[in-house]
C-alpha cells in the first residue's frame, strides 16, 4: 500500500473529501496532494494532527509499520516521547538526566517547589 492509499483509506473511513481531510490537518489542498504523491515529506505538525484527530499512528502512515491505530499503550508512550522532545528543545533534559535516582525527600520537595515557582513565572511572562 502506498502513502497515497494509506491517506485515502483514512479519508474513506471518516467519509471525508480530499479537501476536507487537508483542512482537518491544517494544510492546503496543494500541499496535501504533494504529501500523497510523495513530493513533500509530511511534517511532524501534520502527523500530530492525523494522530490526534484520526487515532492513526504516524509509523503506519509513513512506512506502513506496525498497527494502524493508536492503542492506549502507544498513546501513553507517544505523550512521553513528546515530553522528552520538549525538554530537549528547552535544553534542560541533560540537567534532569543528571539528577540522582532517589534523592532525599527534602531535596525532592525543594526541586518541586522551585519548578512550580519557575513555571508560574514563565507562564506569567507568556501573557
Amino acid at each position: 500500500m502506498t502513502i497515497k492509499e494509506r491517506l485515502e483509506s483514512i479519508e474513506e473511513e471518516y467519509n471525508l473529501t480530499h479537501d476536507e481531510f487537508a483542512n482537518e490537518i491544517g494544510c492546503s489542498r496543494r500541499q496535501y496532494y504533494a504529501y500523497k504523491k510523495g513530493e513533500l515529506a509530511i511534517p511532524d505538525l501534520r502527523l500530530d494532527k492525523i494522530e490526534s484527530k484520526f487515532n492513526v499512528r504516524r509509523e503506519w502512515i509513513i512506512e506502513e509499520k506496525g498497527e494502524k491505530y493508536i492503542t492506549d499503550e502507544f498513546s501513553e508512550l507517544d505523550k512521553k516521547i513528546k515530553l522528552i522532545k520538549k525538554l530537549e528543545s528547552y535544553g534542560i533534559l541533560n540537567y534532569l538526566e543528571s539528577l540522582p535516582p532517589n534523592p532525599p525527600k527534602s531535596k525532592k520537595t525543594t526541586l518541586q517547589e522551585f519548578l512550580r515557582y519557575f513555571l508560574s513565572r514563565f507562564a506569567d511572562d507568556e501573557k
